[in-house]
């Protein structure tokens, strides 16, 4: 369970700092800039290249129609951005192309409407700001932003229930 927690948490911050990236440049397409193009750095029983292609290729065939499209170099594979049917996502595959994660974000329509209802029926108060959608070992878990007068939450949702992740009061 921490291992797990461990993951999501570094999968959000990595979303975080992202979406920090995204918001700098309006001008400039939200996937630009820091992340271009990259070399395999650490080598496995297949050649870089052949890493690289066999990723690609089940990367293709997990993602159809993507626009926009990043790669990061990990430690331990490759993240990909992009954006497909209007939602940003950003992808993990180890070097053996095994998909490890995915984060998707999106506005408040694209939320699942019993996940939608739950929110709204517990804060009805607050308007939803943004939802990112964390999909680790076959779970998902939402983290998603709303507002009201004082203060803004991050409330995340999973199998194990909904509860306030962080608070803010506003200045």
């Amino acid at each position: 369970m921490k291992k797990q927690l461990g993951i999501l948490l570094a999968l959000f911050f990595a979303g975080a700092s992202i979406t920090s990236v995204n918001a700098q440049s309006a001008e400039v397409s939200p996937f630009n800039g820091r992340f271009a193009s990259v070399e395999l750095q650490h080598h496995s029983n297949l050649s870089g290249g052949d890493v690289l292609a066999n990723i690609r290729k089940t990367f293709q065939k997990q993602f159809a129609n993507v626009e926009l499209e990043s790669w990061l170099k990990t430690n331990d594979g490759y993240a990909i951005r992009f954006n497909t049917g209007g939602i940003d996502n950003l992808v993990f595959y180890d070097v053996k192309a095994n998909n490890k994660g995915q984060v998707r974000y999106y506005k408040s329509n694209y939320l699942p409407a019993d996940i939608r209802f739950q929110v709204e029926s517990a804060y009805f108060n607050y308007d939803i700001l943004s939802v990112q959608e964390i999909t680790f070992n076959k779970s998902i878990t939402y983290l998603i932003a709303i507002e009201a007068k004082k203060d803004w939450k991050i409330i995340r949702v999973s199998e194990a229930g909904m509860d306030v992740y962080k608070q803010y009061r506003k200045g």
